[in-house]
């Protein structure tokens, strides 16, 4: 699917990012490892605070310019737990694919990060069979 989101020259681009956001993705997607995960106390827009899950990681492949830890949204932690279970203390060293997609916000299509499972690498079929 095509953008019309430009990951180069948004506003967003212009506040504060201590996180990962769409744009840092470069239009690519990228293959993390998580290093830690944490639920961290967060300062909305508008001052509101609200605690979240927050996933600190590292770049396996990819084009991300400055890897920074992911804030988690439901949708996001329900896909990373069907593929590595429920207890996020067992995902520390698990990788995951990042990907920029779009989601509705109050009825408006907006940029997103979503996730899903790394492909798995099929086995070399034994050429002497």
């Amino acid at each position: 699917m095509s953008h019309p989101f430009d990951h180069q020259d948004d506003f967003e681009r212009l506040f504060d990012q201590n996180f990962l956001r769409w744009f840092h993705l470069n239009g690519k997607p990228a293959l993390l490892e998580i290093v830690k995960v944490t639920r961290e106390e967060l300062t909305l827009r508008g001052g509101v605070k609200k605690k979240s899950p927050v996933i600190s990681v590292k770049q396996i492949q990819g084009a991300i310019e400055s890897v920074k830890p992911f804030v988690m949204n439901r949708t996001n932690m329900e896909e990373l737990a069907s593929f590595l279970g429920r207890k996020p203390s067992d995902w520390v060293g698990k990788q995951f694919v990042v990907f920029q997609d779009e989601t509705k916000l109050k009825g408006v299509a907006v940029p997103c990060i979503r996730i899903r499972e790394p492909q798995r690498q099929q086995p070399a079929k034994d050429a002497a069979k």
